[in-house]
C-alpha cells in the first residue's frame, strides 16, 4: 500500500505550495545521486550490524561482552578514517570516496562469506575483517549527507537534509526486513545457510551504492562545480 501511494505523494508534492518533498531539490544531480545511492547503502548499513551481532550471539554463542568487544574495532576505524575523508571530499569530491567506501563495505562482506562458518573465529577472523568495514564506514556515513548538500544553497538545508535523513531511515527498516526474512529462509539465527544469505544481500547492496554513484555523481569538487557554474 505504501508504495502504490508514492505517486499520491509526488503529485501532491509537485502541486502544494509547502509540499512534504521539496522536488526541485531533486534537479540538482548531486542531490539526486546520493538519494539513488544512499537508498542502496541504507540497506546494507543496519541489516549487515544485525546480522553480525547474531552471529556472534546466536550461531557462535559468544557472550554480551565478547560480542560488544568484536563489535566495537569497525566503529572506533570508522571515527578515524570519518574526519579524513570529510577534508578530502572537500578537496577532491565526494564521487570516488563514496565509491570507494561503498566497495571496502562490500569487500569485508565478501571476506566473511568467504572465511567464516561454523566455528568461532571471533579475534582470529572476524575482527580483522571487521576493520574493513570499519574503513569503508568512515569513507561514506558522514560523507553522504555532505555530498547530498553539496551544491544545495543555504536557504534549502534544513529541508535537503530532512529528506535524505528520510530516505536513509526508510531504507534502514527495509533492509532490517530484509535480512530477517534471508535468516528465517535460510534455517533461522542457528543456521549458517541463513546467514550467508544476509551477507550476500549486504554485498550486493553496497555494490549497487557504489555503482550508483560513480556512475550519476558529478565529478570535482563542489567548489569547482560552482565555479564553473
Amino acid at each position: 500500500v505504501g508504495l502504490l501511494l508514492i505517486p499520491v505523494l509526488l503529485r501532491r508534492s509537485a502541486g502544494h505550495p509547502e509540499p512534504l518533498i521539496e522536488l526541485p531539490l531533486f534537479r540538482h544531480r548531486s542531490f539526486s545521486s546520493s538519494n539513488g545511492a544512499v537508498a542502496f547503502y541504507s540497506l546494507a548499513f543496519t541489516s549487515g550490524f544485525l546480522t553480525n551481532s547474531l552471529l556472534l550471539q546466536r550461531l557462535w554463542d559468544q557472550s554480551i561482552t565478547t560480542t560488544g568487544q568484536a563489535l566495537v574495532l569497525s566503529p572506533i576505524a570508522s571515527a578515524i578514517v570519518s574526519p579524513l575523508s570529510g577534508r578530502l571530499a572537500d578537496r577532491v569530491g565526494h564521487r570516488w570516496i563514496l565509491a570507494f567506501g561503498s566497495l571496502a563495505s562490500a569487500a569485508g562482506y565478501i571476506g566473511y562469506l568467504t572465511v567464516l562458518d561454523e566455528t568461532p573465529q571471533v579475534f582470529t577472523a572476524y575482527v580483522p575483517i571487521s576493520l574493513l568495514v570499519g574503513i569503508g564506514t568512515g569513507a561514506t556515513i558522514a560523507t553522504w549527507s555532505s555530498a547530498g548538500l553539496s551544491d544545495i544553497g543555504p536557504d534549502q538545508f534544513g529541508t535537503a537534509n530532512a529528506t535524505l535523513r528520510t530516505t536513509q531511515q526508510v531504507f534502514y527498516a527495509l533492509g532490517v526486513s530484509v535480512v530477517v526474512t534471508l535468516l528465517a529462509t535460510g534455517g533461522g539465527s542457528e543456521d549458517l545457510a541463513g546467514y550467508r544469505l544476509a551477507w550476500t544481500w549486504v554485498i550486493v547492496c553496497y555494490i549497487a551504492a557504489a555503482t550508483v554513484i560513480a556512475v550519476t555523481f558529478p565529478a570535482g569538487s563542489s567548489r569547482e562545480r560552482t565555479a564553473a557554474a
